[in-house]
């Protein structure tokens, strides 16, 4: 009996992401008619304003665009493919142990590669908060609400971002070797 194909990507942040990827919009939708004729889109390392570019919907609305291609891509579509690619045992997908994981039923390739899906979700929403952020400083700073964009929120969101990344990586190392272990068991 061949085993069940569900390549979805795991439940695991789909629903909040999905809401997180809304954040963006919501954010420069509703700051969009305070924006001056003049709105900063680039910073230095201190938060200050160091490029600036005139104001239109295109140029505005271009960096949640970015974060909900990125969050589908991250959060929906690579999940997808790596629970297919680990079915089909596909020699694309990249995991640690490889020669083991290849040999594992489809079942335990599925499940070794659930765990770094989630933490891909988690890191598009990181990346949706960031971009909300990030909107939301531009306006401050183009209205001169604020001086300066506030590094220390910018920098724990990237960071937040690394973090996952990294854990990402050991939770698929960890999952790749308990399935290999449980298979030989």
């Amino acid at each position: 009996m061949a085993p069940s194909t569900n390549t979805s990507a795991p439940r695991g942040f789909g629903p909040l992401l999905f809401v997180a990827m809304l954040l963006p919009w919501l954010v420069a939708g509703s700051l969009w008619s305070s924006l001056p004729d003049r709105v900063p889109m680039h910073f230095d390392a201190s938060g200050r304003a160091d490029g600036f570019v005139d104001r239109s919907a295109l140029v505005w609305f271009a960096l949640p665009a970015f974060a909900t291609a990125l969050g589908s891509l991250l959060g929906f579509l690579l999940p997808r493919w790596m629970r297919s690619m680990a079915e089909r045992n596909s020699p694309w997908l990249n995991v640690p142990d490889a020669a083991r994981f290849r040999q594992l039923p489809a079942d335990a390739r599925v499940r070794a590669v659930a765990g770094p899906c989630v933490w891909l979700q988690a890191i598009a929403i990181e990346l949706q908060v960031l971009v909300a952020w990030l909107s939301f400083g531009m306006q401050r700073v183009a209205t001169k609400t604020w001086d300066v964009l506030p590094p220390l929120p910018s920098f724990l969101l990237v960071g937040a971002v690394v973090l996952s990344a990294l854990l990402l990586a050991v939770h698929g190392k960890r999952a790749v070797r308990a399935e290999v272990e449980r298979g030989s068991s």
